[in-house]
């Protein structure tokens, strides 16, 4: 009896030891790693394309957002409100970012985004974000009435730009670029009909333009 019992205290102890191994395994595999989100750097190109307009403010108001490699989102924030450091699950993981976004087409209101290189984020390690470069996603439109022309147009002349179902007018005295939303696969017709009394006619002018996204329309009228 007695050699059964030792028996099986030894035995119940090689179950405890194995136990513990294996939980101390999971606890390796499963561990995680940091992001350090302090040193990011988040970057809007939309040069030559914009010069003046909200893309050229802070940062501030950008949306950040890390996903899995495999596009399953994980966390989101505002630039301003991003913590300094994140905690991640041991993987691959990347980073989007874009511009707020806005409805309709608006006059300098450019959306801009971006997404930066895969990283993996390994047990203990801490990791940083990088750099995040967003650039215009956005068709900018811009409209000039040439110094020689101004004379002879009536205080009714505008020019009505259409992208889809978005609609901007701009009066002879507008110097605001427009942006509208764009496809991403294919180019976008740009409608552009100019309106109104000119010299004492009133022949409305229709021309429409493809266009693809991040790059700008500029019509210049002259007399």
């Amino acid at each position: 009896m007695k050699k059964l019992m030792l028996k099986f205290a030894v035995l119940l102890s090689m179950v405890m030891l194995y136990a513990c191994h294996n939980e101390d395994m999971n606890l390796k595999v499963n561990g995680n790693g940091e992001l350090r989100l302090s040193t990011m750097k988040l970057t809007y190109n939309t040069e030559p394309l914009v010069t003046e307009s909200r893309a050229s403010q802070d940062a501030a108001d950008y949306m950040v957002a890390i996903y899995m490699n495999d596009n399953t989102f994980v966390k989101e924030w505002k630039y301003s409100e991003m913590p300094e450091v994140f905690p991640l699950e041991v993987g691959r993981y990347k980073i989007q970012a874009h511009s707020p976004i806005v409805e309709g087409a608006q006059f300098d209101a450019p959306y801009c985004s971006g997404e930066s290189e895969v990283f993996e984020i390994k047990k203990d390690v801490i990791v940083d974000a990088g750099t995040v470069e967003c650039t215009l996603k956005s068709i900018k439109v811009t409209i000039i009435f040439s110094e020689d022309l101004k004379p002879y147009l009536g205080d009714d002349v505008k020019a009505t730009v259409k992208v889809g179902e978005e609609t901007l007018e701009f009066t002879k005295d507008e110097t605001r670029s427009g942006f509208f939303h764009a496809s991403e696969e294919e180019q976008t017709a740009v409608d552009v009909t100019l309106t109104g009394t000119i010299d004492g006619d009133n022949t409305p002018l229709h021309k429409s333009y493809p266009v693809s996204e991040g790059t700008e329309l500029k019509v210049i009228y002259n007399w």
